[in-house]
């Protein structure tokens, strides 16, 4: 029954978007809601980014996405990606102490999303989100030189293969990438 229930409710999101029922404070609401609004304005969720969102919610969000104004798109995809690295080099340098924090990882749907926002991005700003993640990089280079707990290392090397991508696939996004 909760499958059903789900499918239905994934169905019902997907058709209040793709008819634009929702007036766009809506869609900014049910962004906040769901925790990944680019452009919310509370305090802690304006430098935070969730690590592990759960499909139907990015589903939720890249359909908000891409139905705003190329501008906009652009403006939001950026500062997903300075939110993101800002939390991942926050969790490199400052480990959390809770269970919950420390095994929070970025899942590959999510790593997904963003790396396909990347490439919706022009040349320049595509640069500038490879700036803000090597120099998010640089900065974990203090955390480096003391032992590490394991979530740490987690967050690094998650880091690292978003780098990684970015320099590999800076002008055309990798074949694979497109197809899932």
């Amino acid at each position: 029954m909760y499958s059903e229930f789900s499918q239905a409710l994934s169905r019902y999101t997907h058709n209040l978007l793709a008819w634009n029922t929702l007036s766009e404070s809506l869609q900014n609401t049910l962004l906040q809601h769901l925790g990944v609004s680019p452009w919310s304005t509370e305090s802690n969720s304006s430098t935070t980014w969730p690590l592990q969102v759960y499909p139907r919610t990015l589903s939720v969000l890249a359909q908000v996405l891409l139905l705003k104004p190329q501008l906009e798109r652009e403006a939001a995809c950026i500062s997903i990606w300075h939110r993101l690295v800002t939390t991942m080099v926050e969790n490199v340098c400052n480990p959390q102490t809770t269970y919950e924090a420390e095994n929070e990882d970025l899942n590959v749907e999510h790593a997904q999303l963003v790396l396909f926002l990347f490439h919706s991005l022009n040349l320049m700003q595509k640069k500038s989100v490879l700036l803000v993640t090597g120099s998010g990089a640089v900065r974990c280079s203090e955390a480096i030189k003391t032992p590490m707990k394991d979530s740490q290392l987690l967050h690094l090397s998650r880091l690292l293969l978003l780098l990684e991508y970015m320099m590999k696939h800076l002008y055309d996004a990798h074949p694979v990438l497109l197809e899932q």
